[in-house]
């Protein structure tokens, strides 16, 4: 057993501080074994309770005491013993004091000690503006609880040394004294960096008073041979877990921007060699071998066990980010060998054997990676004494890499060899497969250094009966059955098999299982197999068992998850001093052009016309950048609504969407872009959901300023069980402007306007993305973006009045729709484009925008939600006949299609339908916007390259200028929507229908010199008939300015003004 010394009564060896508290003050004390009446002089650290400044200083023991006297009322406070100061905490505005009060022995060899935290201690700083300390609030109490649960297993820390480097880095590096442990200690694995900042950002405070603590496992063992008392080999196992993209297993997967991954673990296995009687010509002294661990480096997720797998990141932008990695192993390992354990089974083609080929592609795009796949479940399947032999053929792959990459020889000074490389192993979880695959290859290795030393310590190797092993710390976890069952079942295998073998599968069963509870809450399950020496029946028994126990132990992942967030998130103090924060600003523009298309279950996009007709529609012929070609468009989102047919099978089936139709688009969309807008695009990352999908596309120039990438689904068909209706949605961040892009479908059908805005509202409310910020893992609100777009479906109808005689609207409706021919075949009609002018039938009795109608509570949605929507200057956009421009005569056209957006800090350029693409029962609408392109100081946006081709003219219709209706055309148009209140009201006022003569004589504020509200320089303005019935705020002229913000009226009556913020209210920024 473990030595458990409780750091209170006498002095432990290990007792390192006291710690006194009064009402004012905390004062660390060093050297606690001293005496009063000690005239040497001692270090201190006082921390102010109130404020959190810390100053250090030094006095006598009998100095320090009598100045603790008169804080406390003439009596010095009892002090705390403690093993170890891990720093300040702060949660629910309470902060917090951390200290390690009992710690046991987990490894103990030349005269160097690691200890395992076991009990820490909270001790609060006063609350702000009280001045007194006081008990953690309910909630505070809580965040602590699940802080000192974690940390009071399996972590470590040591004050003799360097906890956090292998032993190779520290034998590089110059020697490291224990009082600066703190400051010398490896980033990547000093769990507790985040609590030290607070004190040591602070001048005249040192590292002395703290030391790194480490994530992981430590398990020391002898092994001694029979009739010997020493032992000729000591065994190390050592693994340290990084502190960055920390999480639990369905938390933290795959790559993240700064090129870290999800269960990244250093293991370094140690072994002493020691001179004996029996081995006088033996080395002496230490060698290792370090290997990693870590999840598949592309960007991955997986919602649970019984989900696919969803590649959440385009190729292109993964493929950086991969490099990063790649020279983050590269700096600090030498040279890398990937080694990918995952299988080619049918059964996990989804899973494994999507995450396979995202992978594969990956690394083949890597020009200096070095791979190799095996496929371990294939080739490792047997429960008796094939299985070592499967291990070892295995294994035999990698033995050229193992051979040039080498290990660490420290039996003589200097060192005879190092280790010049490293092989990083993933299998699903990098638990599992990837524990076993390791130890083969520390066997591999181990074996081979004893055969090379000679007869003497060969015999090792040999099998027999066991030999005594001793462990310096007891196992972190045994097998279930071990106990009870032994090696039953395989009896005629653990005997034949090498007792060094034996106890070096017992070791890293015990890392598995280790490494395993901090990842999913449960034991490895292949821990068994491990010890029994393969899939014998009680293996397969405790394998069947550990699975349940991970699967009930993904309920706690939140809770756990939380806990990880708030150790290794940032804390303050309340009036120390910090660091500044850096701050972002405006460094110019960011074009985002989204395009927005109920399909009705057609590969409409699999035509090259309307893809680009799509694209060109969003853009328009605008002159900008240089004074020729469209404008230089940085971000490009598609939303696709009924990408399948909304079948019940399809519904139950394509949960995640058709991943086929998926990859055909994405495959399609990069071509049509580079051919519409002149560069190269890529692909940020896409979801879908039946048959809703999402879409985004960055402007490769823009690639590598690309960040904090997620996608989420929200179900709301069914009451949320199903997702023929609900939301898919991406976020990610260009610079640092966070951008979140929706896709709805919402509830159908006439009469059902409660029932959208309920869905609605939980979307824009309740939607979150999950994604990686630093270290900790960051959950973000959709409506908690710089820029909001929510486009799709939203079925919104005409809320008429009982009665209403509508068989000519849609006639009258089908006449507004321009030539396509006009802008190559897009037939752009609405805001910056030609326009169809409002119809009284929308401004009168659209679910949204209506002015006769109960649809506050539209309004309020996206009012609350802070977002907007442009003047609708199309025509209906539903239900129209596939290839026609003519309207199905059995349902009433409505604006179902629809564009919401962010209102403040944006330009809106374009908001129109697109008449010209024909191929579904909706017509698309599609979207132009600017905002601020913010970023950090010395930031500077990418140009567009220079050699970047125009957009073709060849292939496609010519783009000639939209011009205004001719006179005879409004004339014919306004005459006709002139009668529409006539269709749709009981009773006509003869004074609000217009002549055909009023009608074509535009008045001065909609002729086409005239700027219009809503319409950016360049735009053709329309000629705006004289319509009866209630009409939008008259336009306001402004200055020809492409950057200026367009004013708009919002459906809840705001208008955007000034650099995009609401009247009254200050700049963004």
């Amino acid at each position: 057993m473990r030595r458990v010394i409780p750091v209170r009564g006498e002095v432990a060896w290990f007792e390192r501080w006291h710690v006194y508290a009064t009402k004012s003050l905390f004062v660390i004390l060093g050297n606690p074994g001293a005496k009063v009446g000690d005239d040497c002089q001692h270090p201190f650290i006082a921390i102010s309770r109130e404020s959190g400044v810390a100053r250090e200083s030094t006095d006598t023991l009998q100095g320090i005491l009598g100045k603790l006297s008169q804080l406390g009322a003439g009596k010095a406070p009892k002090p705390l013993a403690c093993a170890a100061i891990l720093g300040c905490l702060t949660t629910h505005k309470q902060s917090f004091l951390l200290v390690v009060t009992e710690a046991q022995v987990a490894a103990d060899v030349d005269d160097q000690r690691i200890l395992e935290i076991s009990r820490c201690e909270a001790l609060p700083f006063c609350v702000p503006g009280c001045g007194v300390p006081a008990a953690p609030s309910a909630d505070a109490a809580a965040a602590l609880a699940g802080v000192r649960q974690l940390l009071g297993r399996g972590f470590y820390f040591s004050q003799d040394f360097d906890i956090t480097r292998r032993l190779q880095a520290r034998l590089q590096a110059d020697p490291c004294p224990p009082e600066e442990l703190m400051e010398g200690a490896c980033d990547r694995f000093a769990w507790n960096r985040p609590l030290v900042e607070p004190l040591l950002m602070q001048e005249g405070v040192t590292g002395r008073w703290f030391v790194p603590i480490v994530q992981g496992f430590v398990q020391l063992k002898d092994f001694m041979m029979s009739g010997s008392s020493v032992a000729p080999l000591t065994l190390l196992l050592i693994a340290r877990r990084s502190r960055r993209r920390a999480g639990t297993r369905y938390n933290a997967r795959g790559l993240d921007d700064d090129g870290e991954v999800g269960n990244w673990v250093e293991t370094e296995q140690l072994v002493r060699l020691r001179r004996t009687n029996g081995f006088p010509s033996a080395p002496d002294g230490w060698i290792s071998l370090a290997q990693l661990r870590g999840s598949a480096p592309i960007f991955w997720e997986q919602a649970s066990a019984m989900a696919a797998v969803q590649v959440t990141r385009g190729s292109h932008l993964g493929q950086i980010a991969f490099e990063k990695h790649r020279e983050l192993l590269q700096q600090e390992y030498g040279e890398v060998l990937f080694v990918n354990l995952l299988s080619n089974s049918a059964a996990k083609v989804e899973t494994e054997g999507a995450l396979k080929q995202a992978l594969l592609v990956q690394l083949q795009q890597s020009k200096s990676a070095k791979w190799k796949h095996l496929d371990f479940h294939a080739k490792v399947t047997s429960g008796d004494t094939e299985f070592d032999q499967e291990l070892e053929r295995l294994s035999r792959q990698l033995s050229e890499y193992m051979h040039s990459f080498g290990y660490l020889d420290s039996t003589s000074e200097p060192p005879r060899k190092w280790q010049t490389g490293v092989i990083r192993t993933n299998c699903f979880d990098c638990l599992d497969r990837t524990n076993l695959m390791q130890q083969q290859l520390v066997w591999m290795w181990l074996s081979s250094f004893l055969t090379a030393q000679g007869a003497e310590l060969q015999h090792l190797l040999r099998g027999g009966s066991p030999s005594r092993a001793t462990a310096g710390g007891a196992a972190a976890g045994a097998g279930m059955f071990g106990d009870l069952l032994g090696n039953f079942g395989d009896g005629q295998a653990a005997s034949s098999r090498a007792p060094l073998l034996s106890l070096i599968r017992e070791m890293w069963a015990d890392l598995g299982d280790a490494l395993s509870l901090q990842n999913t809450g449960a034991a490895s399950t292949l821990g068994g197999a491990l010890r029994q020496g393969g899939h014998t029946a009680f293996a397969v028994l405790e394998k069947g068992w550990r699975s349940v126990e991970r699967y009930c132990a993904t309920f706690e992942d939140g809770a756990r998850q939380a806990a990880l967030n708030l150790l290794l998130g940032e804390h303050r103090l309340p009036r120390a001093p910090r660091r500044a924060d850096v701050r972002r600003q405006p460094c110019g523009r960011l074009t985002v052009a989204i395009a927005s298309w109920n399909l009705a279950g057609r590969s409409s996009w699999s035509s090259n016309q309307d893809l680009r007709s799509l694209i060109r529609g969003a853009v328009g012929p605008t002159a900008t950048q240089g004074g020729s070609g469209r404008p230089a468009v940085d971000v490009f989102i598609f939303s696709f609504q009924e990408m399948v047919e909304l079948t019940a099978a399809n519904v139950v089936v394509q949960g995640a969407g058709d991943s086929a139709r998926h990859a055909c688009f994405e495959a399609k969309a990069p071509d049509a872009l580079a051919a519409e807008l002149g560069e190269a695009y890529v692909r940020v990352s896409s979801i879908g959901m039946v048959g809703l999908y999402v879409a985004v596309f960055v402007a490769r120039r823009f690639s590598g300023d690309v960040a904090g990438v997620a996608a989420c689904r929200r179900a709301a068909g069914m009451s949320g069980q199903f997702g023929n209706k609900g939301a898919v949605g991406v976020r990610f961040e260009v610079a640092k402007t966070s951008v979140c892009a929706i896709a709805v479908h919402l509830e159908s059908g006439v009469g059902k306007a409660s029932e959208r805005t309920a869905q609605l509202r939980d979307i824009v409310t309740e939607m979150t993305f999950a994604h990686s910020g630093g270290v900790a893992r960051l959950e973000t609100p959709a409506k908690k973006h710089d820029l909001v777009i929510v486009a799709g479906d939203c079925n919104f109808r005409l809320s008429l009045p009982p009665g209403a005689d509508t068989s000519k609207l849609g006639g009258l409706l089908a006449g507004s729709w321009p030539d396509p021919a006009a802008d190559g075949g897009a037939g752009c009609v609405g805001e910056g484009s030609s326009s169809s002018m409002a119809h009284g039938a929308f401004k009168k009795y659209d679910e949204v925008c209506g002015d006769q109608i109960g649809v506050a509570s539209i309004r309020e949605v996206l009012r609350d939600a802070d977002l907007m929507e442009g003047p609708v200057f199309f025509p209906a956009t539903y239900r129209m006949a596939i290839g026609a421009r003519t309207y199905d005569a059995e349902r009433v056209p409505a604006w179902c299609d629809r564009i919401f957006h962010s209102k403040v800090g944006v330009t809106r350029k374009r908001y129109c339908a697109l008449g010209g693409v024909l191929s579904s029962d909706h017509r698309p609408v599609a979207a132009l916007l600017e905002t601020h392109l913010l970023a950090l100081p010395g930031f500077m946006p990418p140009a567009r390259s220079s050699g970047a081709p125009p957009p073709p003219t060849a292939t496609l219709p010519p783009q000639a200028p939209l011009a205004p209706p001719t006179p005879t055309q409004a004339d014919s148009v306004s005459s006709q929507l002139a009668d529409q209140l006539d269709l749709l009201s009981f009773t006509t006022e003869p004074s609000a229908v217009a002549s055909p003569q009023s009608a074509a004589t535009p008045s001065p504020a909609s002729s086409p010199s005239a700027p219009s509200a809503g319409y950016g320089a360049g735009f053709p303005v329309p000629a705006q008939a004289n319509v009866p019935g209630p009409s939008l705020p008259a336009p306001q002229p402004r200055a020809a300015n492409t950057s200026s913000p367009v004013a708009s009226p919002s459906p809840g009556g705001s208008v955007a003004s000034g650099d995009g913020a609401l009247p009254g209210l200050p700049l963004p920024l």
